[in-house]
């Protein structure tokens, strides 16, 4: 249950609630959005409250002061001053929208946190949130900015320290985040920003993570003017809306020092007209109209040599069509004058706080996704142990005891195991391809059918379809059906049946 207005005022140190400061007019027009009275006064005598509630009860560890925002729409014609409270706080970005009038929108205390605000601006407000110089562990989280000048400002020659901005939503900026002059240990991460000029304008930068952040039809996402030390900017998505060059990194000095650069591109429109100093970039293709080869470069500040970029870019749309886009990662292949492996796709996976977890690729719904599929098979797997198969009973229903049928069916089975070897690795090893042992699914098929029952009933035994086409180039490729399930012309089925081994040997286990 939410905290009442009554339920704050009687908890020492807990945030005071804006309402408290405001009339009953201006509490209704806040709660119906209006936005026809200005409540700017009732805000800052809410912080000015917080400041001085804190001052006579501090709490050990704790930023001095914090106001509350229950959802509604808020008109601030004038700045609301929070430089002398350390959190501002709202129930949640979908329910609490500060409509700017002035700018700046909020003058900020140096380790200000601001947590679960809409600012919009509407007349006025260029800037939203005006940081002083040397702002010191500010927290800003799950907020969203929308169409100002510059979203987040940290003002001065020493910008910023030690500070996070994750989980918002940056829409319609020229510039969203402005880190000032001298930056160290920012946290920029899980944050989308759509539309503008620039993501994240900074000067002097050192131990910066830019991670997990979508920028989509911005101009220059990330500008550094000086340097960019020991910093890491990766797994970030890059994408125009239109068909343009996509730069992700802007360096206007080049001598960036030390730092990494692993990110995605759009698999729409990407063309690089000159190789980008220090940038890696993998790229969503679709299409593999034409291969771009980044050479390597010389790092300047005697670091060595930057690996050289491969991917295929996408540099027109690609035609309407009812089949479904793949999202292709390329490496490098190897290169035919050296006896050289084609790169890997590497996964580098951080350890959490809580040392028995760590990171996984894993799929985005759970028991959706394959990896991969019967025109398209991983080779061979490794791995330390097994799989783990689902054997939950909470999860299983119809449990019953195996039926003489279908013991007799897997006695049937265990006497058709043979010895084998695969074509594809006679025609490329000839006698040296090895024996396997296994089973013939087309014999267990059989099997169940002889014994009155129907084989594809049974999890063990797989059958998949698809169909492919020899295009104009010669290629042969997979086609999908359209809407009305017809394949193109001169499709070809092909048929593949599987077995799954661990269902198979309990199955045969259960006839001995």
């Amino acid at each position: 249950m939410a905290l009442t207005k009554v339920s704050y005022s009687m908890i020492t140190g807990s945030p005071v609630n804006v309402m408290d400061y405001m009339t009953a007019a201006q509490i209704a027009d806040v709660i119906s959005g209006a936005d026809t009275l200005d409540v700017s006064s009732a805000i800052n005598a809410a912080i000015t409250a917080a400041a001085a509630a804190q001052s006579a009860n501090p709490v050990p560890g704790r930023a001095p002061g914090s106001v509350y925002f229950p959802p509604g729409s808020y008109r601030c014609t004038t700045t609301i001053n929070a430089a002398s409270i350390g959190q501002l706080i709202g129930e949640s970005r979908d329910s609490v929208k500060i409509l700017c009038y002035a700018t700046p929108a909020v003058t900020c205390h140096t380790s200000l946190s601001v947590t679960g605000i809409y600012f919009f601006r509407k007349t006025g407000g260029s800037t939203c949130l005006e940081y002083p110089s040397g702002a010191y562990l500010p927290q800003i989280l799950y907020n969203a900015f929308t169409s100002f000048n510059i979203g987040i400002d940290f003002q001065g020659s020493f910008g910023i320290t030690k500070t996070l901005i994750e989980g918002n939503s940056f829409d319609s900026n020229v510039i969203a985040i402005d880190a000032g002059g001298t930056c160290t240990t920012l946290a920029v991460k899980n944050n989308q920003f759509n539309t503008g000029t620039t993501s994240i304008l900074c000067d002097n930068c050192f131990n910066f993570e830019i991670t997990g952040n979508n920028f989509e039809d911005y101009t220059t996402p990330i500008v550094v003017n000086t340097q960019l030390v020991g910093s890491l900017i990766a797994a970030n998505w890059f994408e125009k809306a239109a068909a343009a060059s996509v730069t992700p990194y802007t360096d206007n000095t080049n001598s960036p020092g030390f730092f990494t650069l692993v990110n995605f591109l759009s698999n729409r429109y990407i063309s690089t007209a000159t190789p980008i100093y220090g940038v890696n970039c993998i790229v969503a293709d679709t299409s593999s109209v034409t291969t771009y080869t980044r050479a390597s470069v010389n790092d300047p500040n005697g670091g060595g040599i930057y690996a050289a970029t491969f991917y295929d870019p996408l540099i027109t749309a690609a035609a309407a069509s009812t089949a479904p886009a793949n999202y292709t990662v390329r490496t490098q292949d190897a290169v035919a004058s050296l006896t050289s492996p084609g790169g890997d796709y590497v996964f580098r996976l951080g350890a959490g706080s809580n040392a028995a977890r760590y990171g996984a690729p894993r799929p985005f719904v759970d028991n959706t996704s394959n990896l991969g599929d019967a025109s398209f098979r991983w080779a061979v797997v490794f791995a330390s142990t097994g799989t783990i198969n689902t054997s939950d009973q909470n999860e299983k229903a119809q449990i019953e005891t195996l039926s003489d049928a279908e013991k007799a069916t897997a006695l049937a089975i265990k006497a058709n195991i043979k010895k084998f070897k695969f074509k594809d690795a006679v025609i490329a090893k000839g006698d040296k391809a090895r024996i396997h042992v296994g089973v013939i699914a087309q014999e267990v098929a059989q099997a169940f059918v002889d014994n009155g029952l129907e084989p594809q009933s049974y999890g063990m035994f797989c059958s998949d379809t698809w169909h492919t086409i020899v295009d104009e180039s010669g290629e042969t490729k997979v086609v999908y059906p359209d809407e009305k399930g017809d394949y193109p012309q001169g499709a070809v089925q092909h048929t593949r049946m599987g077995i799954r081994y661990d269902e198979l040997l309990a199955f045969i286990i259960s006839s001995i």
